[in-house]
């Protein structure tokens, strides 16, 4: 029987975890490997409650034992990604974010039927967006844009002026993630392994990464200001790269209102939009996409607010002081 799991580097409120962990245990994981960038007792505890799931507590001694804290998030991720490939149970791992989901028809047949000559699968990416007509109440409500496919530049015709902020029309990566083959060898990266022209890949065809490019409008922008505030931060923001404009947009807004109005143009689709774009084939669905009844079958002791008010709440007391610091955003 083929098995799979996920490794995740994970620092992000305790209602996006125990949902990322429900939703793929639910899916068939028999490993959902998190480690946890900010230490949290409570929620390893929680977590582990359903027998899929290994926890580390990525800590001071955590660190020490493998050559130090990087202070770069995606090196940490290089560092826990190639852990969890070496040490693994199952056939198959996806080194995935916490605010990626994997979405699909047939996994573990697709999975199984897969010829012993590949070692990697890639997962297609699909981006959340919102409909334009009402703010979102939950953290998962919305539909997925595809990335726009064709020549380099043809999202500059969809979306004119607000191109130069997206990369295929999508205001996140466009690479999607993949499926390792354990034991092949690899050296894992973050969207697929180190020295990936010369692996022989095959694209999924049941299978989706769902990716949720901020989890509410709040987390969107703050997320991007997080980048702002880095030391290197400057340097980047002079490279024509779609998300340094993003960035660079935002840095030049005074008020939250103008920051908001700016996000909002680049994640939601008014009706006539949406039917457009759906009749090209660039909006989807997710069916069986559901993280309230994965929850509810996972953990079921367990009340999990999926509101966006609540998870806001918990990213301001979270990164407070950042939230203050960066004087554009309310810190309360």
């Amino acid at each position: 029987m083929t098995s799979w799991g996920t490794v995740t580097l994970a620092d992000e409120p305790s209602a996006l975890l125990m949902a990322f962990a429900a939703h793929h245990a639910r899916l068939g994981a028999s490993e959902i490997h998190i480690y946890l960038d900010r230490p949290n007792t409570a929620l390893a505890a929680a977590l582990s409650k359903h027998p899929a799931l290994r926890i580390t507590q990525c800590d001071d001694a955590f660190w020490r034992a493998h050559g130090g804290r990087a202070q770069l998030q995606t090196k940490r991720q290089d560092v826990i990604a190639n852990l969890a490939y070496d040490k693994a149970g199952v056939d198959w791992l996806a080194h995935i974010d916490a605010d990626e989901f994997i979405s699909a028809r047939a996994l573990k047949s697709e999975l199984a039927a897969m010829p012993a000559s590949i070692p990697c699968i890639r997962l297609p990416v699909r981006e959340r967006a919102w409909g334009a007509g009402a703010e979102p109440s939950d953290i998962f409500d919305g539909f997925f844009r595809v990335p726009v496919p064709g020549k380099l530049g043809l999202d500059r015709h969809f979306l004119k002026h607000l191109g130069r902020f997206t990369q295929r029309g999508v205001t996140g990566h466009t690479r999607g993630k993949t499926f390792a083959r354990r034991g092949a060898g690899l050296r894992l990266s973050i969207h697929s392994p180190y020295d990936a022209e010369d692996i022989p890949f095959l694209e999924s065809q049941s299978m989706r990464l769902l990716h949720f490019d901020g989890l509410t409008p709040f987390h969107w922008l703050l997320k991007r200001l997080r980048y702002a505030s880095l030391p290197h931060a400057d340097e980047k923001l002079h490279a024509d790269n779609y998300r340094w404009n993003q960035i660079a947009a935002l840095r030049e807004f005074a008020t939250v209102w103008e920051a908001r109005r700016f996000q909002r143009r680049l994640t939601t689709l008014n009706a006539e939009r949406e039917m457009q774009f759906r009749a090209l084939g660039l909006v989807e669905d997710a069916p069986g996409f559901d993280p309230e009844r994965a929850l509810s079958a996972v953990y079921p002791d367990q009340q999990i607010d999926l509101s966006v008010e609540a998870f806001d709440e918990a990213l301001r007391t979270r990164d407070k002081d950042l939230v203050a610091a960066l004087g554009l955003l309310p810190a309360s």
